[in-house]
């Protein structure tokens, strides 16, 4: 529809306890209406700090929109079950109303009030303020330490839309920088010329993809082609549909590349590489503990079991394995796990712990039986790692409860994996440094050694929107490893996959199944979570844990959000393997 959304979020990090199910239901609802009924302009999702205490915070959430209006008689039953403004609303965007009714409950349940402020063709302000309790300091701290100082710099931000000017000053003043603004692209030269000759040049400017008169490419190039400017760095802010030959044109222009609307994470990550900052100062750290010491790290002569039944997590894990020269088989369910294991001596199991057939739990009661009945004196005990797509408090305490021996999170990353496997493949042991020069993996650059993993304009600053850069600079590191094609292979797969498993979750929400919508959600998760599409991921694990539960009467409206973020991470992945293409 050709709108913008924006989402403006206090400066300062909150971390609260609630409902994010109730709470996305809501915001979703109201996002997806602000939408339906604005034909041109802006959707904003707003989230401001009413009251906050030691113990609790008091939030406004606003929906605004730029779009047809509701009249004020049709405003007082608004939120009343199959009530639209008019039966004209009804028939041209079609739907019931059902949706505003089901916001005014959850609000309610939430121990909040919805109101909506409103102008005939002018637009919509849907809000409503709820209260949470404080989550403890050390959530909010976590992850917090500043990469770099902004103080001070001076950035440009170029778009035509004021309310994305508006809050991408807020985020560079709560840094400390020093941030204008510019509605075009004419403006924007002027303003870069202007501080060039006044010894105060801006350092950054962030453009927006596409403006009246002058796109952002356009106003890249036009960056570079004067000699005065060419070294300001450039961040280009996009919609999810920015094509392939444009992803080479921004990389030709040295423009680091994010989807809007922009994370303020990202943003501030994308700055520090971009200026040059990040780690400034910091010593790398020479522990045998630490990042790099991890992804030295091998385990030659091992033989690993990993019991798996979702393909997409089969082919990383495999993948990761093989990187520290471990010998890999795969069992796709407990039984076959079994079986295996009467045929071949393994030195440690990567085990599943929800499959079909039989599960890692019973798997592993089964081979610690056998074990028992067989003498210690026969076989030393095998250890078993449990890999679960659970964080809860008490899941690690049940899977040692079971009789396995330690414990990984979906999805993890090389560093994670090799932390579990040095407490239980110590005699395999080795570094790069331990091996012969003339080893045939001796020319092989460990990811991590001293070349970063993936640049800030090379991919996917931008990504956390729709798939997570940290699992995509995981997946390049194999690649430049020894994996090369790997992203495309896991795309393939993953899609393919993917659209089988939602023709089974649409079959399954339909009928009302809700063992059915358990499994494949849970499935389509732990694949998700390995390419990076952490919106499927949420919304898979949502409706997981709804159907384990009980009845999920909106299951289809899952369905339909999972679907349409696929979508979206079709996209994203084409972006990804359009950049590879073109040698970045």
């Amino acid at each position: 529809k050709d709108l913008e959304l924006a989402c403006s979020l206090p400066p300062e990090p909150i971390a609260v306890f609630g409902d994010p199910v109730r709470l996305r239901q809501i915001l979703g609802n109201l996002l997806g209406n602000a939408i339906k009924f604005t034909e041109r302009g802006e959707v904003v999702l707003q989230v401001t700090v009413l009251e906050q205490s030691a113990v609790a915070y008091r939030l406004r959430f606003e929906v605004r929109d730029t779009g047809i209006g509701i009249p004020e008689e049709a405003r007082q039953n608004i939120f009343n079950a199959f009530n639209q403004a008019d039966g004209s609303t009804t028939r041209k965007y079609g739907g019931t109303g059902l949706g505003l009714t089901i916001v005014k409950q959850l609000v309610a349940m939430m121990g909040g009030k919805i109101a909506v402020d409103s102008i005939v063709d002018r637009g919509s302000n849907f809000w409503f303020d709820l209260e949470f309790k404080r989550a403890v300091n050390e959530v909010v701290a976590r992850g917090a330490e500043p990469l770099c100082d902004l103080k001070g710099m001076r950035a440009l931000v170029v778009d035509d839309n004021r309310t994305n000017r508006e809050i991408l000053h807020h985020l560079l003043d709560a840094w400390g920088m020093r941030s204008d603004g510019a509605v075009d692209g004419a403006e924007a030269l002027r303003l870069l010329g202007d501080a060039r000759r006044g010894d105060d040049p801006y350092v950054v400017a962030l453009l927006d993809g596409i403006m009246p008169g002058m796109s952002g490419l356009d106003l890249a190039l036009a960056i570079r082609n004067e000699s005065r400017l060419r070294d300001t760095h450039l961040i280009l802010l996009t919609s999810v549909m920015f094509r392939g030959d444009q992803y080479k044109k921004a990389r030709q222009l040295r423009a680091c590349h994010l989807h809007k609307p922009v994370r303020k994470a990202v943003l501030y990550k994308c700055l520090c590489k971009l200026l040059g900052e990040a780690d400034s100062g910091r010593p790398r750290s020479r522990e045998k503990n630490s990042p790099v010491a991890l992804q030295r790290l091998r385990f030659p002569g091992a033989r690993v079991l990993v019991v798996e039944d979702n393909l997409v997590n089969q082919k990383v894990t495999r993948t990761m394995l093989a990187l520290m020269d471990c010998t890999v088989d795969i069992a796709g369910n407990g039984q076959e796990a079994i079986d295996r294991l009467a045929q071949q001596a393994y030195d440690v199991v990567l085990m599943d712990c929800q499959m079909p057939v039989m599960d890692g739990f019973q798997a592993t009661a089964v081979i610690r039986t056998r074990e028992c009945a067989a003498g210690s004196q026969n076989a030393p005990r095998l250890p078993i790692v449990a890999v679960t797509a659970h964080a809860l408090r008490g899941d690690r305490e049940r899977c040692l409860e079971a009789g396995m021996d330690d414990y990984l999170c979906k999805p993890f990353v090389r560093e994670e994996l090799v932390t579990v496997l040095k407490r239980w493949l110590s005699a395999f042991e080795r570094t790069k440094d331990d091996e012969a020069a003339g080893g045939p993996d001796a020319g092989m650059a460990l990811g991590g050694e001293t070349r970063p993993a993936v640049s800030a304009a090379m991919v996917s600053d931008n990504l956390p929107v729709t798939l997570d850069v940290t699992v995509l600079e995981n997946i390049h590191r194999m690649e430049r490893n020894g994996s090369p094609g790997l992203m495309a292979r896991l795309a393939d797969l993953y899609q393919r996959n993917t659209a089988t498993l939602l023709e089974q979750l649409r079959g399954a929400a339909k009928l009302g199944e809700r063992e059915g919508l358990r499994t494949v959600a849970h499935t389509l998760k732990s694949s998700s979570a390995n390419v990076g599409a952490v919106r499927i991921q949420s919304l898979c694990k949502e409706l997981e844990t709804m159907a384990r539960a009980g009845p999920v009467p909106d299951a289809m409206a899952y369905v339909v959000a999972i679907e349409q973020e696929f979508a979206m991470v079709q996209v994203a992945l084409r972006g990804q393997l359009a950049q590879e293409d073109a040698g970045q």
